[in-house]
């Protein structure tokens, strides 16, 4: 029997220690389970389904699974070791990804998704931690310790989500099961994440990042970096808040990306080694547009063709061209043409070079600041921002406010103080049960109580209490902007 053998920690996890190790005399990672939770039975079932999980996939796009084993109170899993960076590694060095390897590396994580969804696994925790680069090309899936099949036994108890916030979809963490579509708002949340080197849904806690989702409008791409329309759909598609506005199936998602590919693995494999290299740009045309007009083209052709078939054609009868008819041109001399006089040199005025002015900008509370289009990062700021002089367009904006646009123009050599307090975006609910209940609202589940305030649009809404025991309580509530509203109830 081959030998398991622990070299080096390479990682810590809520269920498992991650080590480089041997087994067989192969470099291999080796998962094993906390020893505080190997006498848990949840624990160790999710551990097992794991391996059983891993064990049914066969995928150059999904990391191998090489053994599962278990001696007394210890569980360990072998896997293979891939030589190389997580994509999360490489967004933090290279701070984003240009499209074209973006998308390519997008292509080949699709590929792995869409094979275990044909075998009915959902994989629950897609993000750039768990996608493995290697220095060959590969890309690879990791840590299906959240994955989830009919097939295979439950251990998270209904209504409760599992992953990583930022990457959770709507639908997930307002109580509904996961879905297919619940792995495509993660992939394009990850999308958005590799070509701004933002992630839109982040906030400053857990509670404000699961707000955003609910709650916030996500901004589209093009407000943080220059990026194709093209491109852009595609993302805002995979995350749209309603999973029957996404894409419905891993083939739509990949015969779009598909049409704007510009590069193969032997060109990411040469930006990986020098992310100095310029990549092809990704097409403007679509391609699939241009297939259909070469289809077109033909089956127009064919029906000329079919048309013309069978007629004959009458050829006149060819007759000797008649004799060249010679002309003598007789050509006086010209006086030379004496060329114009150059004209005189205009004397252009001198540019004057630009002079600059320092802007301040302060916010109540933070924001998030565009200048000209472009992000400036996030309030506070220590420093004033060196500015051309002339006019210039700062927006604010900030999850759980409104946002705020101003104009402002800077003098030469001025400093300007720019202070702005974004509105309320939205009135907030506070629920207090004995002994505890379900609360849903407009017929959506938020959340299960004690529970922290709820951010809610201004205006009427219907609450709902629910207790397993005690039955339902429901009333109409209504909310103002700015204001805090506290309902108190008790089943008994």
């Amino acid at each position: 029997m081959k030998e398991i053998i622990i070299k080096e920690k390479i990682a810590v996890g809520g269920m498992a220690t991650v080590y480089l190790g041997e087994w067989g005399g192969k470099r291999v990672v080796i998962k094993k389970l906390h020893p505080h939770l190997a006498g848990d039975a949840d624990f160790l079932i999710r551990f097992e389904r794991e391996a059983e999980i891993l064990k049914t996939l066969n995928h150059p796009n999904i990391i191998k699974f090489l053994h599962y084993e278990r001696k007394g109170e210890e569980a360990f899993i072998v896997l293979e070791y891939i030589e190389g960076k997580t994509l999360r590694e490489i967004i933090k060095e290279r701070e984003r990804i240009p499209v074209p390897a973006a998308l390519y590396i997008m292509k080949e994580i699709l590929s792995g998704i869409k094979y275990a969804h044909a075998k009915g696994i959902i994989h629950r925790d897609v993000k750039p931690e768990n996608i493995m680069i290697s220095e060959k090309g590969e890309i690879k899936i990791a840590d299906f310790g959240l994955a989830f099949g009919e097939a295979y036994p439950r251990v998270t108890e209904p209504g409760m989500y599992v992953g990583t916030p930022e990457y959770i979809a709507p639908e997930v963490l307002s109580g509904k099961k996961y879905s297919e579509k619940s792995d495509y708002f993660a992939l394009g949340i990850m999308l958005y994440e590799m070509v701004t080197g933002e992630v839109p849904t982040r906030g400053r806690t857990p509670y404000e990042t699961i707000n955003k989702i609910l709650y916030g409008k996500i901004p589209p791409p093009s407000q943080l970096v220059k990026i194709p329309e093209g491109i852009e759909r595609i993302i805002m598609k995979l995350i749209a808040k309603n999973p029957k506005d996404r894409y419905q199936s891993c083939e739509e998602i990949d015969e779009d990306i598909k049409r704007y590919l510009s590069i193969g693995k032997r060109e990411f494999i040469h930006w990986l080694k020098d992310p100095t290299l310029p990549l092809p740009e990704v097409p403007a045309e679509r391609k699939k547009e241009i297939r259909t007009l070469v289809l077109l083209t033909l089956l127009l052709l064919s029906v000329i063709l079919w048309e013309w078939k069978g007629k004959e054609i009458e050829i006149p009868e060819a007759k000797p061209p008649p004799p060249p008819r010679i002309e003598r041109k007789i050509e006086k001399p010209s006086k030379p043409v004496q060329p114009p006089p150059p004209p005189e040199e205009e004397k252009k005025p001198q540019p004057t070079p630009p002079g600059y002015g320092w802007l301040k900008i302060t916010s109540t509370p933070w924001a998030y600041v565009f200048i000209d289009g472009k992000k400036a990062g996030e309030t506070p700021f220590g420093e004033p921002f060196k500015l051309k002089e002339g006019k210039h367009i700062i927006r604010f904006e900030n999850p759980s406010r409104e946002a705020v646009t101003e104009t402002v123009e800077i003098k030469k050599n001025d400093t300007l103080l720019l202070s702005v307090d974004l509105p309320e975006k939205y009135g907030y609910l506070i629920v207090k049960v004995k002994p505890w209940a379900e609360v849903y609202i407009d017929g959506e589940k938020i959340g299960v109580t004690p529970m922290g305030k709820i951010p809610l649009e201004p205006g009427k809404h219907t609450l709902e209490l629910k207790h397993p025991k005690y039955g339902t309580y429901k009333e109409e509530i209504e909310i103002e902007r700015g204001r805090r509203l506290e309902k108190h109830h008790s089943f008994y």
